[in-house]
């Protein structure tokens, strides 16, 4: 008896069902991930005063819920102010230029900070965003 599939028919089919899935994935857009400005600035503002406050960088205790990724609040930098610049856009996302006053280790760094999600929104560095 003979195979409905033979070997070279293999790939195609699998391919075509690959490209199905991709197909019903699609339904979503990029734009749903990308949050008004308004919105990006207040989560920005959330996570900021937060590690300002000496809090955890996931703020679940407001709706959307907040997620920072900063590798220097996570290793334990203090932030003793901080001062947003300017609002720009990144690949679409909203992002803001920010003066940081670190109290421990001391010093002052201007970090670019990209806001996506829906719920919780995410705060990334640009470092951390870009790995």
């Amino acid at each position: 008896m003979q195979s409905c599939l033979n070997k070279r028919s293999l790939p195609s089919v699998l391919c075509g069902l690959a490209l199905l899935c991709a197909a019903g994935c699609s339904g979503r857009s990029n734009t749903e991930f990308i949050p008004a400005e308004d919105y990006a600035r207040s989560a920005l503002e959330k996570a900021l005063t937060a590690w300002q406050n000496g809090r955890p960088p996931h703020i679940m205790d407001v709706s959307p819920a907040v997620e920072a990724v900063d590798r220097r609040w996570k290793n334990g930098a203090k932030l003793a102010n901080y001062e947003i610049l300017t609002e720009e856009s990144h690949n679409g996302a909203p992002s803001f230029s920010v003066k940081l006053t670190l109290k421990q280790p001391a010093s002052e760094k201007t970090v670019l900070y990209i806001v996506v999600g829906k719920d919780p929104l995410w705060v990334y560095s640009e470092e951390e965003y870009n790995m």
